[in-house]
């Protein structure tokens, strides 16, 4: 991901005379340069942990400092699940989305609200049985 520092979208004597023109150019090409070249080099010092792609969150500071988030995108819904009341009811890319989720956690989902309204809730399974 590179991290530039974008052009001032204006003038830099557009604020006089609240701020004038060489303030805003020492703040612009300077004060936001240095935060954006430092962003870079605390990126560049840590791509990922020690080269690998781990499970558990670590529980040192130092290894936490060393991560490089995964993200994953999804293919989302126009259509609305509020009402569904199972599972084949609701969209497939929703179902796709739901069972990834059940990947990544390591169980399944046991109950999936569909909308704020308390009775568009799947039970999907019992919770309480083994």
């Amino acid at each position: 991901m590179a991290f530039e520092l974008p052009p001032l979208p204006y003038g830099f004597d557009a604020l006089e005379p609240n701020i004038d023109a060489q303030t805003m150019q020492i703040h612009h090409d300077r004060h936001h340069a240095t935060y954006v070249t430092n962003l870079k080099g605390a990126i560049e010092k840590y791509p990922k942990l020690d080269g690998k792609t781990i499970e558990r969150f670590p529980f040192t500071m130092g290894a936490q400092a060393k991560l490089k988030p995964v993200w994953e995108t999804f293919d989302g819904w126009n259509e609305s699940t509020k009402g569904a009341r199972s599972f084949a009811e609701l969209p497939a890319t929703c179902i796709k989305y739901v069972r990834r989720v059940e990947e990544l956690v390591g169980c399944p989902v046991a109950l999936l609200s569909t909308s704020p309204e308390r009775e568009d809730t799947i039970l999907m399974t019992d919770p309480f049985r083994d």
